[in-house]
């Protein structure tokens, strides 16, 4: 700023009405007319740096003086100050910032320098901000206003608005607050005005009531509260108490009845408490600074929060325990100072902390807690004194085992001896649960004589896998052998007869000689057979057949008709009923219309089951 600006504003500070030029570097330009009656500001000049306020009117408020426009500089002009406040109270005016250019610094708004008769001194309220220039510098605060000279003082003027941001300037901040006004000596300033400085109400320069303590006064003697006691009485934290009595103890101790006493003694136990700690039965007090507690006697201890039970007490047996000793079935509880036990009732006896019966098959006996262990096929018992068993349905006792009645080891029910040997080929010794018999191996049926004494064992099954045909025979015309060449499965042989210019031809398994039979009724007869050679048209019916002979009849047990030629096929059938019931061998034959023709029949896997 050039030296003639500054010259320009020291003028307005020392004369606040006179006319002041505004300036711009390297030019001078008119300045605006000073504030008219009712205080508003002049003008700002215009295309200048700043332009001055007016000066405040006598009767109402002082307006700033409004910024220059930026018509001839290139910078807008900064606010003009607030006006001067009037003599009666008037508000600072308010300094507005410049209205365009390249960034005016806003305006500061000046306080009222006389604060009227209860009136309020108002802070300027801060320029705002040019607009579309660089940022403009914040107004200063508007100054307080000084307080009144005569009556009441005056309240607090009011802070000046902030001045609003131009675009890109920042605004100027509010003025600060006025003064306050004083009272009379001898008073001071409180909420509700000038009280005295010896009202205990407010004693000294405070506004806090003074407070006595209890059973005694309290004064005030312009500085500070005083207090007081009745005669042979002291003041101890806030009250009035005997002058003989103790108002504080040493640490671990505390006042009771005006004496101190210690906080761990178990009469006045903790830091306040005058009150003697109690214990409960078979217990004595104890104190540890703080709360009450107790120790049990010599062969108590603690239980139930607040109660001292007896070591031995089957409720709470042991040092430590609160839990009762279980008690068991068919017995009592017991307890030996230290740990549960159990005593039983007769015929029982103890095992594992449980009382059970001597008569019991798991613990046999008076003492024994091992269970009893009864052989194979047996149920075991006790007699209250040993272990014992009992052979289930179906065996018998031998030599401390229970063995089958039908095991011809041992046949019948009371028997320890074996059967004899069978006495026939193939045969095996049997037994029915009551005396021993003759049976025969797997795949051997028994043939019996006629006072059903057995005879002897015959074939039942055949697969000619030894390369044999035995012990089957021809029957008829037939050429019958072994072959290896068609076969079931990959190994062995099959049976097979030729027809050889036969009406009927075919192979059969004696079972029975002529004095001898079985009975075969109700069991199945099977065979696979294989036919190479397509049978005569004109033959039909029951070609291939199978029949169970008594000597006499051989009724058919299974046959069929126009077998199918070149595969294997399956011939079964049941065995019905037999004159006599007299079996003695099994044909198997082909029958053929046609005497000429020469087929060939293969036999495999025949049985009787």
């Amino acid at each position: 700023m050039s030296n003639r600006c500054r010259a320009g504003w020291l003028s307005v500070l020392l004369s606040l009405a006179l006319p002041l030029a505004a300036c711009d570097e390297g030019r001078t330009v008119p300045r605006d007319a000073g504030g008219d009656a009712n205080g508003r500001g002049g003008g700002g000049g215009n295309g200048g740096s700043s332009a001055g306020g007016g000066r405040g009117g006598t009767m109402s408020n002082g307006g700033a003086g409004a910024g220059g426009n930026a018509s001839g500089g290139s910078a807008a002009g900064t606010a003009g100050s607030g006006g001067l406040g009037g003599s009666s109270g008037g508000a600072a005016g308010t300094g507005a910032g410049g209205v365009s250019g390249a960034g005016g610094t806003a305006g500061n708004g000046a306080g009222g320098s006389t604060g009227g008769v209860a009136g309020n001194s108002a802070g300027g309220r801060g320029g705002s901000a040019g607009s579309a220039g660089s940022s403009g510098a914040s107004g200063s605060a508007g100054s307080a206003g000084r307080g009144g000279t005569s009556g009441s003082a005056g309240s607090s003027g009011a802070a000046g608005t902030t001045g609003s941001a131009g675009r890109g300037g920042s605004g100027g901040s509010g003025g600060s607050a006025g003064g306050t006004g004083g009272c009379t000596a001898g008073t001071h300033m409180c909420p509700s005005g000038c009280l005295s400085n010896t009202d205990v109400a407010s004693c000294g320069t405070s506004c806090t009531p003074c407070v006595a303590p209890t059973g005694g006064g309290v004064t005030c003697n312009g500085t500070a509260c005083v207090t007081s006691c009745p005669a042979n009485m002291k003041e101890c934290d806030g009250m009035c108490i005997p002058s003989g009595n103790a108002c504080s103890c040493p640490s671990g101790q505390h006042i009771c009845t005006g004496q101190c006493v210690q906080n761990t003694s178990p009469l006045t136990c903790g830091t306040t408490s005058c009150m003697a700690c109690t214990a409960p039965n078979n217990a004595m007090p104890t104190c540890n600074g703080s709360t009450c507690g107790f120790t049990c006697n010599s062969g108590y201890h603690s239980c139930a929060a607040n109660s001292c039970s007896s070591n031995s007490n089957v409720a709470s047996c042991g040092t430590t325990s609160c839990q009762p000793c279980a008690t068991p079935s068919n017995g009592v509880a017991t307890c030996d100072g230290t740990s549960c036990g159990i005593m039983c009732n007769s015929s029982y006896h103890n095992c594992n902390g449980a009382c059970v019966s001597n008569t019991d098959i798991a613990n046999c006996g008076t003492t024994s807690c091992q269970a009893c262990s009864p052989p194979q096929h047996a149920t075991a018992t006790c007699n209250g004194t040993a272990c014992g068993f009992t052979c289930n349905n179906g065996y018998h006792n031998c030599n401390g085992a229970c063995v089958s009645n039908t095991d011809i080891n041992s046949c019948g029910t009371t028997s320890c001896n074996a059967c004899g040997p069978p006495g026939v080929t193939n045969g095996v010794a049997t037994c029915d649960g009551t005396s021993c018999g003759v049976g025969c191996v797997a795949g051997y049926g028994l043939c019996k004589n006629g006072n059903g004494t057995a005879n002897s064992c015959a074939q039942m099954t055949s697969d000619w896998n030894a390369g044999t045909p035995d012990p089957w025979m021809n029957n008829g015309a037939a050429i019958f052998s072994t072959s290896t060449q068609i076969r079931r499965g990959t190994s062995g042989a099959s049976l097979y007869f030729t027809s050889f210019l036969s009406g009927m031809c075919g192979v059969r398994l004696p079972l029975c000689n002529s004095v001898s039979s079985m009975n075969l009724q109700g069991k199945t007869v099977s065979f696979w057979a294989y036919i190479d050679t397509q049978l005569p048209d004109g033959c039909s019916g029951n070609n291939l057949a199978v029949g169970i002979s008594d000597g006499n009849t051989t009724p058919n047990v299974a046959s069929r008709s126009n077998p199918p030629i070149g595969t294997w096929f399956q011939l079964t059938g049941t065995i019905g009923t037999i004159p006599s019931q007299t079996a003695r061998e099994v044909q198997i034959t082909l029958n053929l219309c046609d005497s000429t023709a020469n087929v060939n029949v293969y036999l495999d896997d025949f049985s009787i089951n």
